[in-house]
């Protein structure tokens, strides 16, 4: 007995025959080691192979779209996913998502980043952690840097200070002795 298939193409599978078959199922036909027929074969498989990945895209896709649809009208995004201003947001919920394991939330979450043209991945935090401690890091020379610097101001501007102050003390004695000194020789 042979297919509807292997009729048409002119093929048949090891253990039936074929309109045509020549030779015996244990000797090689003729029809079947043809190398175009070989080529149709390979054709058909192809066409096989992208119907099997159309009818997945289908399936998926119409399942995603059921799915972002009931989560519109429960939560109410009204198109939130538009907005421009949640790039970082939209992949910390893709990450949220892939550790809750729901394909399909994965996936709307994809397809959003997709819209916009943004990368599924945030900045690497491990990356960012070492650049924020290398510029604490130098905050850190800088400020040690900036005291080696302002240390002697400080200490002349602190030396000057008290100068001032010792200055002032020693007017006010001197006011307080030419006062007594005028009272002095007022009394003479």
């Amino acid at each position: 007995m042979y297919s509807i298939r292997e009729e048409l193409i002119g093929y048949h599978t090891v253990g039936t025959s074929h309109p045509g078959h020549m030779g015996s199922h244990n000797e090689p036909c003729p029809v079947c080691s043809n190398p175009a027929q070989k080529i149709v074969d390979a054709v058909l498989a192809e066409e096989e192979k992208q119907e099997l990945i159309k009818s997945l895209v289908n399936r998926f896709s119409a399942a995603l779209v059921l799915k972002l649809c009931a989560a519109d009208k429960k939560y109410g995004y009204a198109n939130a996913w538009m907005k421009k201003d949640w790039m970082i947001e939209c992949q910390k919920k893709l990450i949220s998502h892939l550790a809750k394991g729901d394909p399909l939330d994965v996936a709307a979450y994809c397809a959003f980043m997709w819209h916009h043209g943004w990368k599924t991945v945030a900045p690497d935090a491990a990356r960012l952690a070492n650049e924020i401690d290398d510029l604490n890091a130098q905050i850190l020379r800088l400020e040690g840097a900036k005291e080696f610097a302002v240390k002697p101001v400080r200490e002349e501007l602190d030396r000057v200070t008290q100068g001032l102050r010792d200055a002032e003390k020693k007017i006010v004695e001197l006011e307080n002795t030419e006062r007594k000194l005028r009272k002095w020789l007022a009394e003479q």
